[in-house]
């Protein structure tokens, strides 16, 4: 199992921040017998994030992209992830519709920017947000996986944590539609290969159903 980090911000390349999560994560996939063999830092730039992207997915069997999930402009992982995968970005009218009593959704819904959030690459997976506003993705591209997290440490983390990168190098329809509990935490990484199902508490979803 190939798995590439690929940390998306031009602060990082500036050394305006420490790139944490790539050694978070390098750190937390040894710990459980995958080899991230490659990372690349690349900076806010379209076709430089679409360079990076296509380079890992060449040369790994998965890839883990942090950060570019955020409202801003300079978000733009999500479009890159679209074109990698030739579909369009798709509003997901669910992720709009929050829990009303949920204040962090009913601020952040009140921007149309922060509405780009709830903008998902066609067939991509939705990861759900639980400490943030922006969710994550599980994108699938030919017989490759790219796991898209925040950038945001505590959310990263705890995103990796819940979901399920278990199952990384392979498509979601070819592993199942759900990830949670224990059942899919680092502790499964590498055990589950390509055509393997199991499911569990937190139900992921795909877009267009």
């Amino acid at each position: 199992m190939r798995v590439e980090i690929v940390a998306v911000g031009t602060e990082l390349l500036l050394g305006q921040i420490p790139d944490t999560n790539s050694q978070w994560l390098g750190e937390h996939l040894a710990a459980h017998g995958i080899a991230s063999q490659f990372h690349q830092h690349v900076g806010d730039n379209h076709e430089r994030i679409l360079l990076a992207f296509r380079t890992a997915l060449a040369r790994s069997d998965a890839v883990i992209v942090c950060g570019g999930l955020g409202p801003t402009q300079d978000d733009i992982t999500r479009a890159a992830l679209a074109e990698v995968m030739n579909v369009p970005l798709e509003r997901d009218e669910r992720d709009r519709r929050k829990d009303p009593r949920d204040v962090r959704f009913a601020r952040a819904h009140d921007a149309e920017n922060n509405l780009l959030q709830a903008d998902v690459p066609r067939g991509a997976t939705i990861i759900p947000q639980t400490r943030g506003t922006a969710p994550g993705l599980i994108c699938a591209v030919g017989q490759k996986v790219v796991y898209a997290v925040p950038g945001v440490p505590y959310e990263m983390t705890d995103m990796f944590r819940t979901s399920n990168p278990a199952r990384l190098g392979g498509p979601p329809d070819r592993f199942g539609d759900d990830v949670g509990d224990h059942e899919s935490s680092p502790s499964h990484l590498g055990r589950e290969r390509i055509g393997a199902r199991r499911s569990s508490g937190v139900t992921l979803r795909r877009t267009g159903e």
